[in-house]
């Protein structure tokens, strides 16, 4: 069962090898924090973009995520070879352990969200407000970004792939691009720019363990 291999697969982040981005992590939340980035770079953004691009964002976010693994599943079911059966376990593994993952970051981390309505001279900064314990508030939302983590760990997943998939280089090329736009168009009120980033290194290191994985099998 895949979903069993997905809890199995949750060990890997404990790997001493993924020490270092869990640091560098930490320490670019820190630099970010200390200067108040998180908040003049969502003030600079939303004053530069369009607020719809966050609401497309964000649909496509939860749409995309489902859709991806049945339209993997449609292809294995066809064509059904070592490839297309690959292609799938590496869609379904990737997208449920990334969210499974960062679900249970945020629900001890516990970040107050940026704002997203309103005058934004009224806007409060409240990107230090981090409510650590478990089940402080809702983790929708919250640090690290699933959106950003979800799509840039499929990214890694393709890009680390070694089969020669027919499709791999265009397959890895669309994933980039929706993975940058969904992950940056939350950060638009939804994420802050902070957790954009994490949830991207986090996405990188989820990819490693799924193909360090997938590749032993």
């Amino acid at each position: 069962m895949i979903v069993l291999d997905v809890f199995r697969l949750i060990k890997g982040y404990f790997n001493k090898m993924f020490l270092k981005f869990y640091i560098l992590i930490i320490a670019l939340t820190f630099i970010i924090l200390y200067f108040d980035l998180d908040f003049a770079y969502l003030i600079w953004i939303t004053n530069h973009t369009p607020r719809s691009i966050l609401f497309i964002g964000d649909l496509l976010g939860f749409i995309l995520p489902p859709l991806l693994i049945i339209t993997a599943y449609i292809y294995d079911y066809k064509r059904y070879n070592r490839y297309s059966h690959e292609l799938f376990r590496r869609v379904f593994t990737s997208i449920l352990l990334a969210i499974t993952s960062t679900t249970l970051i945020k629900v001890f981390t516990n970040r107050t969200g940026p704002p997203f309505s309103g005058d934004r001279a009224l806007w409060v900064n409240d990107s230090h407000n981090f409510h650590f314990g478990f089940m402080e508030q809702t983790f929708i939302g919250g640090y690290p970004s699933s959106h950003a983590a979800v799509f840039f760990t499929l990214f890694f997943t393709f890009y680390f792939w070694s089969y020669k998939f027919k499709y791999k280089k265009l397959i890895t090329f669309l994933l980039f691009i929706l993975a940058s736009f969904i992950s940056f168009s939350v950060s638009l009120g939804f994420h802050w720019i902070s957790e954009v980033i994490a949830g991207i290194i986090f996405g990188y290191v989820t990819a490693k363990i799924v193909n360090s994985q997938t590749s032993k099998n």
